[in-house]
């Protein structure tokens, strides 16, 4: 069961999920204790969920407290975290015995705002993979380009000085690129990122980068009509090292992307609706290479699905009332979500228990809710 540190404390914002090699969850979230913003960790062991501070989310000299954060785990079973510093700093931490937190990003406090001395300065927005062939850690970032002055998008590897640049605004303007990154490592070490690009003119594009090994190569996966401010584009990897995207389309609905080769076969997953700047979204493969997939709607509702490339199962409602869901899967294809749920304040883990039932463990119950409704269509 996942807690707050202090019982009444509000938990759980924007939670980020990982699973270890023995299937257990780890969780990454943004918590209030004692009238401060911090980072939390939690994790499930034999006898239920623990939790602990990570480190603060606020700004050394003071001012904008962070919201964004995102987890893997080691194959040594090592949690590493990647933190939102607003204006500050994009932050690596590791827990091994305790948290070590480090700046990964040139650390500008106080920001002042867009200007040519501040050459990269960290806006937000970030996302952490772990390469497994070279057992390295990689983590991608929102920044804004003092020197070019536009944003961008950058990528951190372990042992690195500094970030390297993916990809840019428009040079000399305010145009966004790189909002809500989200990065997957392959199992050969290949690096794939996934963003929104917005050039201000109410055209957005997805975008997507493969590291080659010395850089990154750019091209669109999609261009669309309208911009959103949500987590717009998620990324994945199959066990034959096809890159996936999975996105949010203002007016059709959430869609799948994967490489063929040449180019991207797009796809409608679901055309459920999103309410404005809440197109959350989070995908998996499992070790059959099928996709899952969780999302937010406009309704409120956390819903869950899965499938292969033109073949996808209707939509399951996990909870009539969550925001910003995550996802993890096991190998063999059991799904790990958490979400918070605004009305009762609290995060949440749910996971099917059997084929028919989910389980929510929720962060102030000491029970568990099995939802009979909620059946699971079709897994076998």
């Amino acid at each position: 069961m996942l807690t707050p540190v202090t019982a009444g404390n509000t938990a759980g914002f924007f939670p980020q999920i990982a699973l270890d090699a023995s299937g257990l969850p780890h969780v990454v979230s943004l918590n209030y204790v004692g009238g401060a913003e911090v980072y939390e960790y939690a994790t499930r062991g034999p006898a239920g969920w623990t939790s602990e501070t990570i480190s603060t989310a606020a700004q050394t000299c003071g001012g904008n407290t962070g919201v964004l954060s995102d987890i893997v785990v080691d194959d040594a079973g090592i949690p590493h975290v990647s933190l939102e510093i607003p204006d500050q700093a994009i932050q690596h931490g590791v827990r091994n015995g305790g948290w070590t937190v480090e700046d990964v990003s040139t650390t500008l406090c106080p920001f002042s705002g867009p200007s040519a001395d501040q050459a990269f300065a960290f806006v937000g927005h970030n996302a952490i993979a772990a390469d497994r062939a070279s057992d390295t850690i990689w983590i991608v970032g929102w920044f804004w380009d003092g020197i070019a002055q536009r944003y961008a998008v950058a990528a951190w590897e372990t042992g690195d000085v500094a970030t390297t640049q993916i990809d840019g605004g428009t040079v000399g303007g305010y145009t966004y690129t790189g909002r809500h990154p989200s990065v997957a490592v392959d199992a050969t070490g290949v690096v794939h990122v996934a963003w929104e690009g917005y050039a201000g003119s109410g055209e957005s594009l997805i975008r997507h980068a493969r590291w080659n090994g010395s850089t990154f190569e750019v091209d669109t996966v999609a261009t669309m009509g309208g911009a959103n401010s949500g987590k717009t584009a998620v990324v994945t990897v199959d066990g034959t090292g096809r890159p996936h995207v999975v996105y949010f389309e203002p007016g059709a609905g959430y869609k799948h992307a994967v490489w063929n080769g040449a180019g991207w076969d797009l796809e409608v997953i679901t055309t459920d609706s999103a309410a404005a700047r809440q197109a959350w979204m989070d995908v998996a493969v499992d070790g059959s290479d099928r996709l899952l997939v969780v999302y937010s709607r406009s309704d409120g509702d956390v819903r869950y699905t899965r499938g292969t490339t033109g073949a996808w199962l209707a939509s399951e409602v996990i909870a009539q009332d969550g925001d910003n869901p995550a996802l993890a899967v096991t190998p063999s294809g059991t799904p790990h979500i958490v979400f918070r749920d605004p009305s009762a304040d609290q995060l949440v883990h749910a996971s099917p228990v059997r084929v028919s039932t989910w389980r929510l463990r929720l962060g102030s119950e000491s029970g568990v809710k099995k939802c009979q409704a909620l059946r699971r269509q079709g897994d076998g």
